[in-house]
């Protein structure tokens, strides 16, 4: 080529074009040219399932990018393939490879939440209780013989409700924060009210002493007396001063319990001996609370009766 200055362009599939200016000056010329891959824009579009998802990151080729509120980041590369890693607090990371050719390209990925375990540790007066229903969400958990119970849940609020055959029902609301969540529940036996009512069989018996569960109870001036208790099987003694004692059993089931008691006067020995003189007289008649006695050859008669005041006649025919 003559002495000259010529423009050149420099161009390949895939790569930036180069242009310059080449001199010859009555010498040969070398002309060293780096070509540029083309870059293209990779656009990251992450969401939910639903939503778009921010500040989820995606590291790509030695960086670290950030979604915004549209859950999109972007991001420029030369032609290749590009393993990338997308994360985001309380979600399953995912791990693919971007593909760029000859375009920009789209990338869309979907994050799923984490599931996090709800441990409950269920009680009764301290110890573990098995068998206890926990229901939440839509599901029902057992506990097991060691009191608890697990479930698998995501990010969110959930009400449970704890019952099991004797308990009152418990109940009450978890959160889950992106983390697991223990739960401490203690169960209260379901009790009933005992009510004990004691008469002579006519009239109320006040201040009569109920021995039951090792507790003491005294009945008031309707002759009644209570006690909360669970289901079960409890002896009971009913004393009262003058009354033969009532022992039995209480048995509570599934409802207040009502016991009527009945006592009857303890009957005391009256001893009538009928003398004259000093002499004993056998065959004398004494008339008392409408009976008749006659004593013996000891002269002696004998009454069996119970608290009162009593007019008695002695007569000797």
């Amino acid at each position: 080529m003559a002495s000259a200055t010529y423009p050149y362009t420099v161009s390949a599939t895939h790569y930036d074009n180069a242009t310059g200016n080449a001199t010859v000056n009555c010498a040969n010329v070398n002309i060293n040219i780096t070509l540029n891959l083309t870059p293209h824009i990779v656009t990251f579009m992450i969401n939910d399932g639903t939503n778009p998802l921010p500040n989820a990151t995606i590291s790509i080729n030695g960086q670290t990018l950030t979604t915004d509120n549209n859950g999109k980041a972007t991001i420029v590369l030369p032609i290749g393939s590009y393993p990338y890693t997308v994360k985001a607090a309380c979600y399953v990371s995912v791990m693919n490879t971007a593909t760029i050719t000859n375009a920009n390209i789209t990338v869309s990925e979907i994050l799923y939440h984490v599931p996090y375990n709800v441990t409950f540790t269920v009680t009764a007066g301290g110890n573990a209780l098995a068998n206890t229903n926990i229901a939440i969400g839509s599901q029902t958990i057992t506990t097991n013989a060691l009191g608890i119970a697990t479930v698998s849940l995501l990010n969110g609020s959930y009400q449970w409700l704890a019952y099991t055959t004797g308990y009152n029902n418990q109940s009450g609301t978890v959160t889950v924060s992106c983390a697991d969540a223990n739960v401490s529940i203690a169960m209260v036996l379901t009790t009933y009210t005992i009510t004990f009512d004691i008469s002579d069989g006519t009239n109320k018996i006040p201040n009569a002493t109920i021995n039951i569960n090792g507790q003491t109870l005294t009945t008031d001036n309707n002759g009644k007396a209570t006690i909360i208790l669970p289901p079960g099987n409890y002896p009971y003694t009913i004393t009262k001063d003058c009354y033969n004692a009532i022992s039995n059993t209480a048995s509570v089931k599934n409802a207040n319990l009502t016991i009527p008691g009945v006592l009857i006067q303890t009957p005391y020995t009256i001893t009538f001996t009928v003398i004259s003189n000093g002499v004993v007289l056998p065959n004398a008649n004494i008339q008392i609370n409408n009976q008749s006695l006659t004593t013996n050859s000891s002269g002696i008669a004998t009454i069996n009766l119970t608290n009162a005041n009593y007019s008695w006649t002695a007569t000797k025919s």
